[in-house]
Parts: C-alpha cells; structure tokens; sequence
C-alpha cells in the first residue's frame, strides 16, 4: 500500500499503489481430472505477471489461452512463461501496452496435464 490516503465516505481509506492480475477460478483442477480453468484479467498496466496455482500436481503439457474480451486482449498480448510454469503454478506474462487492463476477464486459461489413469 502507498501512503496516500483517499477520503471515502468520512473516514481514510489507503489506495493501492497499483492494481493486481485477478483470476478467477471456472474449475478447479486436482489430479482426478486433469484440468484447471480460470479467467485471468489485469486490473492495471503495470500488471504484467499473473501466477495461477493450478493443484494439479504436475507440469501442465497443454496451456490454451482464449481471449475472453475483444478490445482488451490484443492490447495486453498474454503469452505462458514456459520457464517459470511447474507442477504447482503456470505463469503468463503480459504487455504493458497502454490500456492493457481496460477490461475484466481478458483472457480465459485452460490448463491440462495427462491423465494418470491406465487401462
């Protein structure tokens, strides 16, 4: 948090010193299933890295990203992070072209690691 304040409704209130990348989960993953859904959107410019547990216990083989919001996506250009994705989280990156984080629910993530079951 900065130290400015913001006076709201006759008390202080701190601002955020900038916005966060918020994800939404659609369906949660577990080994069961092999899958993980959410929709991620950038709530400032400046956010250009989103982090998303998946708990899927392995390194995801498959990463599809589906623009969710039409004017916003070209904009933001998110792209996995091949390196720092793993068993416990997958990682995108994003631009931080000027207004980026226009709208909500920019992208939605599909996440899938193989199935375990054998026949």
């Amino acid at each position: 948090m900065n130290k400015f304040l913001n006076w709201i409704r006759g008390e202080f209130r701190r601002l955020p010193e900038r916005g966060t990348v918020v994800i939404a989960i659609i369906f949660q993953g577990s080994l069961a299933n092999a899958s993980h859904i959410v929709d991620v959107s950038a709530t400032a410019t400046s956010d250009v890295t989103a982090t998303i547990p998946h708990g899927l216990g392995r390194t995801p083989v498959e990463i599809d990203l589906e623009p969710r919001a039409a004017l916003a996506f070209p904009l933001s250009q998110w792209f996995v992070n091949g390196t720092l994705t793993n068993s416990t989280n997958a990682v995108l990156i994003k631009l931080s072209t000027a207004n980026s984080a226009l709208a909500t629910r920019q992208l939605r993530v599909h996440i899938k690691v193989p199935h375990t079951k054998t026949q």
